[in-house]
């Protein structure tokens, strides 16, 4: 097992870490629920950050952080390129299987 000096897994303690650090950036951020079924208590939470015309939706802060760094890492070439696409599908055929179905 690797030792790491630091080791972070998205969970319940991140999220407002992550909504504090949209806000350093200078991020205005919203959170808009959208309430699906009333009797399963089942909820949908959206996340926007908006800044200088620029918008970043996604389902979590964290998800939200990770965009905004890829944009400010790539700019408007954010897009998947082919050779991305190829590496990256390469890379998820490699990933170790863990199957508690056998």
């Amino acid at each position: 097992m690797h030792s790491f000096k630091v080791n972070i897994a998205t969970s319940d303690n991140t999220k407002a870490p992550c909504f504090s650090a949209l806000k350093a950036k200078g991020y205005e951020v919203k959170i808009t629920l959208f309430i699906l079924e009333e009797k399963d208590n089942a909820r949908y939470y959206m996340y926007e950050a908006i800044k200088k015309g620029q918008l970043f939706t996604a389902d979590s802060p964290e998800e939200l952080l990770g965009l905004i760094t890829m944009w400010e890492t790539r700019g408007d070439v954010w897009r998947i390129t082919k050779d991305e696409a190829r590496e990256y599908d390469e890379i998820e055929e490699q990933a170790t299987i863990y199957d508690s179905t056998r």
